[in-house]
């Protein structure tokens, strides 16, 4: 029962954003795409990344044409004994061609801001 109050402790987590990039952005965007991977760390103790190699492909499936514009973040959540690494990209799908949207459906009047 006196563990009661610092129960608490197992609740806290700090979030630290490790990097962050931007690769350039098209004039003409359209469709934003986005993906992410996570995995969960153990006292702090990362053996590999290779949940980072999903990133790259779950990006690209909702894309038929070219991916620009990519802003990647890399954040870690820290609990008491664990951490949570979170690799997230968005970035804008346009096709070869001419630059525009590569999605069907699309209304070409519209745009996206960041």
């Amino acid at each position: 029962m006196r563990m009661l109050p610092f129960s608490f402790l197992l609740l806290v987590g700090c979030a630290s954003l490790k990097s962050v990039s931007l690769t350039s952005i098209p004039k003409k965007r359209k469709t934003k795409v986005t993906a992410s991977v996570s995995k969960w760390v153990l006292l702090g103790i990362n053996f590999d990344n290779d949940y980072v190699e999903g990133l790259t492909s779950k990006l690209r499936s909702d894309c038929s044409g070219k991916v620009t514009g990519i802003l990647t973040t890399y954040q870690a959540t820290s609990y008491l004994f664990v951490s949570k690494h979170e690799i997230t990209a968005a970035g804008f799908c346009v096709n070869q061609e001419n630059g525009s949207s590569a999605r069907a459906g699309v209304d070409s009047s519209e745009d996206i801001k960041l």
